[in-house]
């Protein structure tokens, strides 16, 4: 007697340990594809998405977002949910691509972007099952800058905005059936393999197998690059939304991240710290790389207590640096525009030029036809 037939989604923002979790997954018997996208310097040991699912999906989210593009982007980031009503050429192409994989037993794929499009999928596959796998937002953010992907130092927020993007269909999705999710926290997850593995075969239904494989190959940041107290706070105040679907999935996963508990201390100095993380918040997360590194100092420095006039000069000192990338940026764009004024300039002598040989033209073809006029 065959297997039932088992669709898996497996789910999570880029750079959120998707592809470790999958090949744990293909692994454990879970089949994921037989064309699968090739490793590279981001991923060097394959991203283990097939190929066919993952260019309909850009096609999807390219076609349907809101905003964008941008440089790195590969059709990644989505500030807004994606709302469209499908063609009747995206729903057979859907289904198509869902024929081509269903077999017996556990199947599915991964694709970031799937998340983005989770009630497309879960409306075509009713008995789906989902593995969703998170970071906290800064680990991803701090991942993508370690890719390689440096204009994201300029556009933090296009990482914030579509981590909230990504994970709010699932979890909206997980309020109404619970049962068809398991969520875990990548760094928690990775680090206790053996009940991670037990548990992935109960919810799936997985057969059991040799437990003495090598599972090791992901990346070491899931050993140790945890953000620290200091971080989430002030980020929970300056991006809300991404940290709200961080504490949520937080609430949901069976291997949550450890709290993020802060150091006990009196009331007045709390207060001064929650003022400070209100004030200058958004500069840490938001603004240049330069204000960044001046604010990093100022948190530290707060923590031992150091005189509010000295704050206030550090907070002068960022947006003295804020003000400076303003004015550089400000200059290139001067710049731009001379040369585009130096362009009109020369275009418009040439015209000149060409409108005198023109007029020299017409008058002697005028002159030339008189005399023939004349002859004849």
């Amino acid at each position: 007697m065959s297997a039932k037939s088992q669709p898996v989604l497996i789910l999570g923002m880029h750079r959120s340990g998707t592809s470790f979790l999958t090949s744990l997954l293909q692994k454990l018997g879970v089949s994921v594809g037989e064309v699968l996208l090739a490793g590279n310097e981001g991923n060097p040991h394959g991203h283990f998405e097939d190929v066919a699912f993952l260019e309909f999906q850009r096609q999807l989210v390219r076609k349907h977002r809101v905003g964008g593009p941008y440089l790195y982007d590969e059709d990644i980031f989505c500030d807004t949910e994606l709302k469209f009503e499908p063609t009747d050429e995206e729903k057979a192409e859907a289904e198509a691509l869902v024929a081509r994989q269903s077999r017996p037993g556990a199947w599915g794929w991964k694709d970031p972007r799937t998340c983005l499009l989770l009630d497309f999928w879960l409306d075509r596959l009713p008995d789906a099952k989902c593995v969703l796998v998170y970071r906290h937002p800064l680990e991803v953010y701090w991942s993508f800058l370690k890719r390689g992907d440096f204009d994201l130092l300029q556009r933090p927020a296009a990482v914030f905005h579509s981590y909230h993007t990504y994970y709010a269909p699932a979890i909206k999705r997980m309020e109404q059936e619970p049962e068809r999710f398991m969520v875990l926290e990548a760094q928690a997850g990775f680090n206790a393999l053996p009940e991670l593995v037990g548990e992935l075969r109960q919810f799936l239904d997985l057969p059991r197998g040799a437990d003495e494989e090598d599972w090791s190959f992901f990346a070491r940041e899931f050993f140790n690059n945890r953000t620290g107290p200091r971080q989430n706070a002030v980020f929970s105040y300056t991006m809300s939304h991404a940290h709200g679907a961080y504490a949520q999935l937080q609430h949901l996963s069976r291997f949550p991240a450890p709290h993020h508990a802060e150091a006990p201390g009196d009331a007045e100095k709390e207060a001064q710290a929650d003022k400070i993380f209100r004030e200058l918040g958004n500069i840490l997360v938001c603004d240049s790389l330069i204000a960044r590194e001046a604010y990093v100092p100022l948190i530290e420095r707060f923590c031992l207590n150091v005189p509010s006039h000295e704050v206030s000069a550090a907070r002068q000192r960022i947006l003295h640096a804020q003000a400076v990338s303003r004015r550089e940026e400000l200059e290139q764009h001067a710049t731009v525009v001379k040369d585009y004024q130096r362009y009109v300039a020369e275009y418009e002598k040439y015209y000149a030029l060409y409108q005198n040989y023109y007029w020299a033209y017409q008058e002697t073809a005028r002159v030339l036809q008189e005399q023939q006029r004349r002859k004849d």
